[in-house]
C-alpha cells in the first residue's frame, strides 16, 4: 500500500515538472476581423527546461488554417520565442460570431494547447453614423451636414464611401478608419430656391468595397419662406382702360391671397374680368371686385380687367345709324306746289290764269291712293280746260268750287303736275290771292297731308 503511494507521488511530481517546462502565452496582433479576413497573433513560446527541446505548432482548428502549421522550433534552455501566426478562414463566407481557434505546441514529451479567440464581425455591425443635428435647411443658402462616423470594432476600415441621399441632392465622400476611430464629415448642400417646403428624408449609405456597412434614415426639414410678386401693366387706348395683374409666387411654400380692385357704376358695367371674381360687392361708391386664390411654390396667376367704352359707343352709334336708315328709307311725305300762269289781261284785269299744281314723292318708298284738293273761290268761273289727269270730282262749297284729283301711284322720286283754267267772272283790279292746295295720304293708320303756298296776284 504505501509503496503504491509513493509511486503515485512521484508520477504527479514527474508530470507537473514536465508539463512545466514548456510554456505558451500569446498577444493578440487582430482578433476581431471581417468576413474573410485573417486573424493576427503574436504566440510566446518559453523553455522553462535546462535542456534544449524542439516544439512544433500545430492546428487541429476545422474553420481555420494556419500560415505555420507543422513548423519546428529549437528552444534553448529557459528561451523565450515569439512567433507571429495568422489564421485564414477556409471559407470568406464565415458565419459572423466569437470563435475558439485552437493552437497546439508540441514537444518529444509534452502537447501544449491554447485556445484563441477571433471575433468575426458582421458587416451591417461595422459602424455607427449619426446627425449632431440635422438643421432646418433654407433653400436659398448653402448648408453643411455634419456625419459622426463610428468604428465600433478594432478593425481597419479602409476606402468607405459614405454616401447623402435626398430627392433633391447627392453626396458622397471616401474615408478610412482606424480601429475604434470616430469621425466628423462635412457635406456642403445646396437646393434650389424653389425647393418647397416641408420634411423630408435623407438616407445615409455606408459602404466597403462591394459591401453595405449601413443603410439608414432621417429626416430633415426644408425651412419656409414667402415671396409673393406683383407685377401691374396698365392698359391705355382710345375709350379703352384696364391693367394685367401678374402674381407669382417665389417662395417655396403655398401662400393665399386676395386681390381687389374698385369700379365706378358705369365703369363697372362696361369692364370685362379675366378670369371671373371671386365676388364683387356693391358699395356706396360703385363696386368692389375680388379674387381670392392659393398658389403653389412657382405658381402664377394672370388677373386682367378691361374697362371698353368702344363698344357700347360703337354700338350705340350702330343702333342710330341703323335707326336714321330706317327713318330715311321708311319715311313717306308728299310735297305739293302751286303755281298760275297769267295767260293774258283785259284792260288791266285779270282775265285767263292757268293753274299748276305739281304733287311729288321725295322719298324711297312709293305712295298709293294719294288725293288732291284745290279750291277755286267763287269770284272766278269754273274751271275749264284740265291737263291729262282729270279730276275724280268737282264740288261745289260756298266759299267756291273743290276739285279733287285721285293719283293711284306715285313711284319714289315721281312727280305729277295738274293743271287747268281758270277766267274772272267781272274786273278785278286789285291784288287777288288764290288759296293753297293739298295734297294726302294713308301710311298705314297715319295719315300724311301737304300744302302748297297760298298764291298772290297782282293786276297790271
Amino acid at each position: 500500500m504505501k509503496k503504491g503511494l509513493i509511486v503515485l507521488v512521484l508520477f504527479i511530481l514527474c508530470f507537473s515538472t514536465t508539463a512545466l517546462a514548456l510554456q505558451i502565452t500569446y498577444d493578440s496582433i487582430q482578433e476581431e476581423v471581417l468576413p474573410g479576413q485573417s486573424a493576427k497573433y503574436l504566440i510566446h513560446l518559453t523553455n522553462n527546461a535546462d535542456e534544449k527541446v524542439t516544439v512544433t505548432i500545430k492546428t487541429v482548428d476545422i474553420i481555420w488554417g494556419m500560415d505555420k502549421d507543422s513548423t519546428r522550433y529549437e528552444l534553448n534552455p529557459r528561451e523565450t520565442r515569439a512567433i507571429e501566426v495568422t489564421y485564414a478562414p477556409f471559407t470568406e463566407k464565415i458565419t459572423p460570431k466569437l470563435y475558439g481557434i485552437t493552437f497546439q505546441a508540441v514537444t518529444d514529451t509534452t502537447r501544449e494547447i491554447k485556445t484563441l479567440p477571433a471575433l468575426v464581425v458582421d458587416y451591417q455591425d461595422t459602424v455607427d453614423a449619426s446627425f449632431s443635428s440635422l438643421p432646418t435647411i433654407d433653400p436659398r443658402r448653402s448648408t453643411i451636414v455634419k456625419v459622426l462616423l463610428t468604428n465600433k470594432h478594432n478593425i481597419l476600415l479602409e476606402g468607405i464611401k459614405v454616401t447623402l441621399e435626398s430627392q433633391f441632392f447627392k453626396e458622397a465622400q471616401t474615408v478610412t478608419l482606424q480601429g475604434k476611430e470616430a469621425q466628423e464629415l462635412e457635406f456642403p448642400i445646396s437646393l434650389d430656391p424653389e425647393t418647397i417646403e416641408g420634411q423630408y428624408t435623407l438616407k445615409t449609405l455606408i459602404d466597403l468595397d462591394n459591401e453595405n456597412l449601413l443603410t439608414e434614415e432621417f429626416l430633415y426639414t426644408i425651412g419656409k419662406y414667402s415671396n409673393a410678386k406683383e407685377v401691374i401693366q396698365p392698359e391705355e387706348g382710345i375709350l379703352v382702360t384696364g391693367e394685367t395683374i401678374t402674381q407669382t409666387n417665389e417662395g417655396n411654400a403655398i401662400i393665399s391671397e386676395t386681390t381687389q380692385r374698385r369700379f365706378g357704376t358705369l365703369s363697372y358695367a362696361f369692364t370685362d374680368f379675366t378670369p371671373a371674381p371671386t365676388t364683387i360687392t356693391k358699395t356706396d361708391q360703385g363696386y368692389v371686385a375680388s379674387w381670392t386664390y392659393n398658389l403653389q411654390p412657382g405658381e402664377t396667376i394672370i388677373l386682367q380687367t378691361t374697362t371698353n367704352y368702344r363698344q357700347p359707343l360703337l354700338f350705340a352709334l350702330l343702333i342710330l345709324a341703323v335707326l336714321a336708315l330706317i327713318y330715311y328709307f321708311s319715311k313717306r311725305h308728299i310735297e305739293i306746289i302751286k303755281k298760275v300762269l297769267v295767260l293774258h289781261t283785259t284792260q288791266g284785269g285779270l282775265a285767263v290764269m292757268k293753274i299748276l299744281v305739281t304733287v311729288k314723292n321725295p322719298g324711297k318708298t312709293a305712295i298709293r291712293n294719294a288725293s288732291v284738293l284745290d279750291r277755286v273761290p267763287s269770284t272766278l268761273k269754273a274751271p275749264t280746260e284740265f291737263g291729262t289727269l282729270k279730276p275724280s270730282h268737282i264740288r261745289d262749297s260756298p266759299d267756291g268750287l273743290r276739285i279733287y284729283w285721285d293719283i293711284p301711284l306715285l313711284k319714289p322720286g315721281e312727280e305729277r303736275t295738274l293743271t287747268y283754267k281758270i277766267e274772272s267772272k267781272t274786273h278785278l283790279s286789285e291784288k287777288f290771292t288764290l288759296p293753297p292746295a293739298m295734297a294726302k295720304f294713308m301710311s298705314g293708320t297715319k295719315k300724311i297731308m301737304a300744302s302748297s303756298t297760298s298764291v298772290a296776284l297782282k293786276p297790271k
